[in-house]
């Protein structure tokens, strides 16, 4: 079942959401505990911008091969796609 809730807009009115059930994801899916190993000090950093979060996951991405939907498309190309 899905919950009802209201949150207001920016400009103060108030709108209905549906808050989807809970879905419990395998860990290394979950985005919550994507975050649990890393530093304070380094999420600080990628949440005020001093570190560029986007330009980190390409890296990444094109590290292990993929383009940004996650299809394997070869380091070369990847590096590529990715401009790192």
């Amino acid at each position: 079942m899905e919950a009802k809730n209201f949150i207001y807009d920016r400009n103060g009115k108030r709108v209905r959401v549906t808050i989807p059930e809970k879905v419990e994801l395998p860990d290394e899916f979950n985005p919550v505990l994507a975050f649990q190993g890393m530093s304070t000090s380094l999420i600080s950093n990628f949440a005020n911008g001093t570190y560029d979060v986007q330009f980190y996951l390409r890296r990444e991405l094109a590290s292990r091969g993929y383009d940004i939907n996650g299809r394997f498309i070869g380091f070369r190309a990847a590096a590529k796609e990715h401009k790192v």
